[in-house]
């Protein structure tokens, strides 16, 4: 088994890699309230919601998603998490320390 390099780079690994877990827990957090709010609302703000991910982002996304969205909407998981985590985004805006702090303490009282 190959040892860390020294240095400041072996140190530093572990905390991005415990910051990516965070973040990727958090988004997914994110992506279920933001699919909440999104059933709570009426059908025209629904509407308004996937025209703005189809001229926003969608644009920018693989041309598999942009035919996957296309076909099949919110049924396909591929368009569904690229769609609520835009919502999220679009709703809260990019997550801060302080959001990843928040978020952190409140699944440890959870725990």
């Amino acid at each position: 088994m190959p040892s860390a390099p020294a240095g400041k780079g072996s140190a530093a690994a572990p905390a991005s890699d415990l910051k990516a877990r965070l973040l990727g827990e958090y988004t997914a957090y994110r992506r279920k309230e933001a699919q909440a709010l999104y059933e709570e609302q009426g059908e025209a703000e629904r509407e308004v919601a996937r025209h703005s991910f189809e001229e926003d982002e969608l644009p920018g996304l693989g041309a598999h998603m942009r035919d996957d969205w296309r076909r099949r909407g919110l049924e396909s998981k591929l368009t569904e998490t690229a769609f609520f985590d835009w919502l999220a985004r679009k709703t809260w805006g990019e997550p801060t320390d302080g959001d990843l702090l928040a978020f952190t303490l409140s699944q440890s009282r959870a725990a």
